[in-house]
């Protein structure tokens, strides 16, 4: 047992039931708010985001307002993931990531084999899905933090390329409605 283990241990036969109660309240209450502020932020960057389509589909026509704004939001998320991946590299080197020996250790697993044949069949559905929910940027991150070295500059530009389509087109399509 190391020496955090059993500083747990020790802490954990000296406290009060009725700490233990306001330690799980606010481990609740962090969760609640940590899921409202992903939450929020979430929203606002798609309001943030979306103004200037919106501005520009008032000024021009959602078209060019689309053509405009996919080229931007795809190259420059581009350019972001192709910074994190440098950095991922520069920090984890040759070594496995948290989430690649995760991935390998639940790989083994007997019950995981009915979904490693929905993954074998679902990822380019999951990955374009991916790309426009989280971005092009934290999915190029997840796929090289999964244990993906090879061709990250075609991966990063085909999930920056989706996102950004796939961002431009939803604005530009409601503001073709407004407008």
């Amino acid at each position: 047992m190391t020496k955090r283990q059993q500083a747990r241990v020790e802490l954990a036969d000296d406290s009060d039931p009725a700490d233990l109660e306001v330690g799980r309240f606010q481990a609740v209450l962090i969760g609640v708010a940590g899921v409202g502020v992903a939450v929020a932020l979430y929203v606002w960057d798609d309001v943030f985001f979306a103004a200037p389509i919106g501005a520009a589909s008032g000024l021009w026509n959602p078209w060019a307002a689309f053509l405009v704004f996919a080229s931007v939001y795809a190259l420059g998320s581009f350019l972001i993931a192709v910074v994190g991946v440098r950095a991922i590299d520069r920090v984890v080197g040759d070594e496995p990531t948290r989430l690649q020996q995760w991935l390998e250790s639940s790989h083994v697993k007997r019950r995981r084999k009915i979904g490693d044949r929905f993954l074998e069949t679902g990822k380019v559905v999951g990955f374009v899905i991916s790309s426009i929910v989280l971005g092009g940027i934290l999915t190029t991150l997840i796929v090289r933090m999964s244990g993906r070295r090879d061709r990250m500059l075609a991966i990063a530009a085909a999930s920056c390329l989706i996102f950004g389509i796939g961002f431009a087109a939803t604005y530009a399509g409601v503001f073709a409605l407004i407008f």
